[in-house]
């Protein structure tokens, strides 16, 4: 206790003390009567006393019960880290070969493992065991169930007698998270209606046509069209051979299906709001929608087994470079890029070019800043190590320099390292890039390469207000790429948007 607040709790005890010996004495040898006149200076002086009493009780009781802020002495201080170099030569052959027994452990984690399977993946099969193979943990409610639902629906035991919904190509200027988002509504609306859901290879109209060279993705009659199948599994058995007037409806935009279907665009198939429902019976309706979204996405997006190829084949190769920030002499380096990337890493995607006229567009050294918060908060489980994604060239001068000088202490790593692809950019649209770089099919490629090279990060910073954000967040989740799945963070950098919200 603070030696203070005892001195004067004793001098509030010898005062109470003489004001009890005074009253006694006063009222034993003159009676009350003194005490209680108001115009005796005797009695004046008693309540004066008796109220400087009661005033200094009530200010030692507050002192008492207040913690009083004090520098601490320097025995108490923080003291940072000692920079160690932890030679080999302090080691004795034991414990080296324990610590490489450990390190050998270590490289063979189940997160590598599933994420050189990923890449491995060829066929719808596949693709279900591998979904089916993950922790239920890591993904959302009822994603195996759900990705068995809509394939069994999509590729019946037979076509015959069943109704179709074709779907046409909308707009070129059109990014591919819209043209994936927009296709997940009407597969939505296909299931609602008990439809299969076909692309119109006819015509060269088949959605997304833009983004796959001609003659790629072809159907039965139609081999010399061009459409997502180049890459993609087909997203059903059913053809347009199957298709007739009668059994088929046509639509010709995302968000404007025609009145012979029931519901509207981003409507949950009944089955799977039921099932949903269920679990959580106060579920919110944009919340159910984004669920629903991230499993559209999750079927239709799976790559067949020659785009998986190809997408593996940029990610292993020499295309790859790293850019290390010094605090002292701020240089750059390149370094090995590993595959997978490290445990720990951010995956920051930003959205420039054409989007300025949807959003407010997010420097680079928001997302650092948001990252570094992240960091302070959880030491163990980050790195200072990013995969950047963005079609603009000068986020990576950005990013050489923000934060470039390390704080004397830290409790992750001591400089930033920036992980990128060497592809074409332009700091344009879509569609703009697509005519600019030549071979469309391979720019998608090389795109899809970067789409999921940010999948084998486990932390994840964007805006919502990106298509491609948004599909990096569903794909990780329903995938179950990263390490903890769906359960690691998607840190916003724009303006806060439900998660529901967008098209």
């Amino acid at each position: 206790m603070n030696r203070r607040l005892i001195f004067i709790f004793f001098l509030v005890l010898l005062a109470l003390s003489l004001l009890y010996s005074w009253r006694s004495f006063s009222n034993h040898t003159t009676g009350t009567r003194w005490a209680n006149d108001p115009e005796n200076d005797l009695g004046k002086a008693a309540e004066t006393c008796a109220t400087a009493v009661v005033t200094v009780t009530q200010t030692a009781e507050k002192a008492l019960t207040t913690y009083t802020r004090v520098t601490p002495s320097s025995e108490f201080s923080k003291f940072a880290g000692k920079d160690e170099p932890f030679p080999r030569e302090l080691l004795s052959q034991a414990e080296l070969d324990l610590v490489n027994s450990a390190l050998k452990v270590a490289d063979e984690t189940p997160r590598e493992k599933r994420l050189k399977r990923f890449y491995n993946l060829n066929g719808a099969k596949d693709w279900l065991d591998y979904i089916n193979s993950l922790d239920d943990d890591t993904i959302p409610p009822l994603t195996k169930f759900t990705q068995d639902y809509i394939y069994k629906h999509q590729f019946p035991d037979s076509c015959k007698d069943k109704q179709f919904v074709v779907m046409n190509h909308f707009r070129d200027k059109n990014g591919m998270g819209t043209v994936f988002h927009g296709a997940g509504h009407i597969l939505g609306l296909a299931l609602r209606n008990n439809r299969i859901l076909l692309w119109n290879h006819a015509g060269d109209n088949a959605p997304g046509r833009n983004f796959i060279e001609p003659g790629c993705g072809g159907s039965p009659g139609y081999e010399h069209e061009r459409s997502l199948d180049c890459i993609f599994e087909k997203i059903s058995s059913c053809t347009l051979q199957d298709v007739t007037p009668e059994n088929s409806v046509k639509v010709e935009q995302y968000w404007g299906p025609p009145n012979s279907l029931t519901g509207v665009a981003g409507s949950v198939p009944p089955v799977l709001g039921y099932a949903m429902k269920q679990l959580y019976p106060d579920i919110a309706p944009d919340g159910l929608k984004y669920w629903w979204r991230t499993q559209s996405v999750g079927f239709l997006m799976r790559l067949n087994g020659e785009g998986m190829r190809r997408v593996k084949e940029l990610r292993t190769a020499k295309m790859h470079h790293a850019v290390m920030t010094h605090g002292k002499t701020k240089s750059v380096e390149e370094i090995t890029v590993p595959f997978p990337l490290p445990a720990g890493t951010f995956s920051m995607h930003v959205r420039h070019g054409d989007k300025a006229v949807e959003m407010n567009l997010v420097p680079m050294s928001k997302y650092i800043e948001v990252a570094h918060e992240y960091i302070a908060q959880n030491p163990l489980t980050s790195l200072k190590s990013a995969f950047i994604s963005t079609e603009d060239n000068a986020i990576f001068e950005e990013a050489k320099t923000t934060f470039a000088e390390p704080g004397e202490s830290t409790t992750s790593m001591k400089d930033w390292v920036f992980y990128y692809s060497d592809i074409p950019r332009l700091n344009g649209g879509p569609e703009e890039q697509l005519n600019a770089f030549g071979n469309r099919t391979e720019m998608t490629c090389k795109w899809l390469q970067q789409l999921i090279m940010a999948l084998e990060c486990d932390l994840v910073i964007g805006t919502r207000g990106s298509g491609w954000n948004r599909m990096i967040d569903e794909l990780r989740c329903v995938w179950g790429t990263g390490a903890g799945g769906c359960k690691a963070p998607f840190m916003e950098v724009g303006p806060f948007e439900d998660w529901g919200s967008g098209t």
